[in-house]
């Protein structure tokens, strides 16, 4: 979960650049591990660059990706849902009190149909094939 924020020297650190929810939620763990060999998961997060202040805030909604990816079913990726789904998760810990980071910019977070266009194909492991951005 620090990777992008450099180590502890000021240098880069080993797993640079900034991983966002959706590098996270490309990772499909079944390409792996089969599903009777997992029985949890964990993300990292150092403490020599973290405190009180941001440990939230680096850990959501990328953890919250993990954790869909790992429990959820194997199922075609649909970013705009993906979307909904952390942002939804991102407002419920926030009226707890628990502050995350943007899913993606507060337009597309509330119109990700507007920022996100799914196009049609096989389930496959080439998430990336699968949407096309229309913000860029």
């Amino acid at each position: 979960m620090d990777c992008g924020f450099g180590n502890k020297y000021g240098s880069n650190a080993w797993c640079d650049p900034f991983k966002t929810f959706w590098t996270i939620y490309q990772f499909e763990p079944s390409h792996y591990l089969n599903s009777s060999s997992i029985f949890g998961s964990e993300i990292a997060t150092w403490s020599e660059l973290n405190g009180d202040e941001n440990i939230h805030i680096k850990t959501w909604p990328r953890g919250a990706a993990l954790a869909d990816k790992i429990w959820g079913p194997l199922v075609e990726v649909d970013l705009i849902k993906i979307v909904e789904r952390q942002v939804m998760f991102a407002t419920y810990l926030n009226n707890r009190g628990i502050p995350t980071s943007p899913v993606t910019g507060r337009y597309c977070e509330a119109f990700a149909e507007h920022c996100f266009e799914k196009v049609p194909s096989a389930l496959s492991s080439h998430a990336n094939d699968k949407f096309k951005v229309l913000t860029e």
